[in-house]
């Protein structure tokens, strides 16, 4: 049942009143959707009525440090059209995020059966329940989870401002096999100064290094996220990262090129471009 409100990472990385610096390795369910042509309207109405509620309240608990709705900037043929994602501290918070799910779909469940039995009752027929509207307007078949990790997390002190609704450009990059450890060790050494320079700066309001934490694809074995304020920030991510580089010597710039490349499949390297439409995060304690 709970795959009914189950498109990659996105907005998870900021929390509330969290400092600039590395953070804890956040976990984060992700599910993609497939939402069926002029429909997404009330997809988003679904989500509104059953979901939040029950994410507010978990927000409020403090077992869920973030939780969200995504949709692509960039459409491609059979891509996923919605992201329901959840940031948790770490996978014992699943288990209470799930049976918060589970009692609301018994609820809701009740209350159709309930709406069913009193039109009966009235000789009238029964109203379309949520769940039959949830199936009509999503291709559940294409329906696909992730769990993820956020291996390295930097983001900025100040809280989200109201309404906050970014935009998120994730590269997905497959690492070979045995040089995850190298791959880390160069990302940090080279690409993290650079991120937290832009974090400080306001440039940018977070960015992450993470992996899959239960491995279900071979399209990519890491993933870098970048929560921006806009779209027009990726340009000052390109100034920044071509300043740091021409900085350097061309040996230097050699070595850094090389150094990735013995350690990836650049072939296999993708770019996502994310739309927040629903972040909400935790209060601040």
């Amino acid at each position: 049942m709970r795959s009914r409100i189950l498109f990659l990472v996105a907005a998870v990385l900021l929390g509330t009143g969290v400092a600039l610096a590395q953070q804890g390795q956040l976990v984060i369910y992700v599910a993609d959707f497939h939402v069926k042509p002029g429909l997404d309207e009330q997809f988003m109405n679904l989500v509104k009525k059953h979901e939040q509620p029950v994410f507010e309240k978990l927000l409020g608990e403090g077992t869920v440090i973030a939780w969200g709705v995504d949709i692509p900037v960039l459409h491609r043929v059979g891509a996923p059209t919605h992201s329901f994602w959840w940031s948790v501290p770490d996978t014992a918070a699943l288990d209470k995020v799930f049976a918060a799910l589970e009692e609301m779909e018994e609820k809701v469940s009740d209350d159709d059966a309930q709406a069913g039995e009193d039109a009966r009752k009235r000789g009238r027929p029964a109203p379309k329940s949520d769940q039959q509207t949830f199936l009509e307007i999503v291709d559940i078949g294409k329906h696909q989870d992730y769990l993820l990790r956020h291996l390295v997390v930097g983001r900025s002190s100040s809280p989200p401002p109201a309404g906050f609704q970014p935009s998120n450009w994730i590269n997905l990059v497959r690492v070979l096999p045995g040089k995850s450890e190298e791959y880390r060790r160069l990302w940090e050494q080279y690409n993290k100064p650079v991120f937290d320079k832009l974090v400080a700066e306001g440039a940018i309001y977070a960015y992450a290094l993470g992996t899959e934490e239960a491995r279900s694809t071979d399209a990519f074995t890491h993933y870098v996220v970048l929560t921006l304020p806009d779209l027009a920030a990726r340009e000052k991510v390109r100034a920044a990262f071509n300043a740091d580089r021409q900085a350097r010597t061309p040996a230097e710039r050699s070595i850094i090129t090389n150094s990735f490349l013995n350690v990836t499949d650049p072939s296999a390297s993708r770019t996502e471009i994310l739309r927040t439409v629903i972040y909400q995060t935790s209060p601040p304690k």
